[in-house]
């Protein structure tokens, strides 16, 4: 049995370092993380989903994107920041249940926040 003629051959090409891929927009608005605060919402056994509010105007805009349902509001002089959740409730739960455990979680996230809850739509069981 004969062996295949193993010619050297050119290299091929160089490889090169790929340039590095530039890491998320950082999510923090007046040390509110509105990622974070999206997941945890969303989280709630009583929300179904954050609303974009009356004309889609309820929303935190970050750079190349924008998070719907979450507005930060900068605090006046002295003030606390005001953060504005508006969602989508849940069928079954009162609106004070949805409530509460929406503003349970603005809580544990942003502790010194003013915090206003929009309860928009009702989502019913299909």
């Amino acid at each position: 049995m004969t062996t295949p003629d193993r010619t050297p051959t050119a290299p091929g090409p160089t490889a090169r370092a790929l340039p590095a891929v530039p890491a998320a927009p950082a999510a923090v608005v007046e040390g509110v993380d509105v990622d974070a605060l999206s997941e945890a919402v969303r989280a709630c056994p009583a929300v179904t989903d954050l609303s974009p509010g009356p004309f889609g105007a309820v929303a935190t805009y970050l750079p190349g994107r924008r998070v719907t349902g979450i507005a930060v509001r900068t605090p006046d002089a002295g003030g606390a920041v005001q953060v504005e959740v508006h969602v989508v409730a849940a069928y079954g739960p009162t609106m004070a249940t949805v409530a509460e455990q929406v503003h349970a979680v603005i809580a544990a996230q942003v502790p010194a926040a003013t915090a206003t809850v929009a309860i928009d739509d009702i989502a019913t069981p299909s």
